[in-house]
């Protein structure tokens, strides 16, 4: 199975785009990570996905 990771650092920002070329790209689960940069401490939710 192949796992696609988009991120978008702010809440304003949109992922359509990202989780929309990952899904035509053949990803069968697309995970979207959409949190500032600045909250580094916690593992990405990929990690916690997996």
């Amino acid at each position: 199975m192949k796992i696609g990771y988009g991120r978008v650092s702010t809440l304003n920002q949109n992922p359509n785009l990202q989780r929309d070329t990952l899904e035509v790209a053949g990803y069968e689960q697309v995970i979207i990570n959409q949190r500032s940069g600045t909250v580094a401490k916690q593992p990405p939710s990929i990690l916690r996905n997996l």
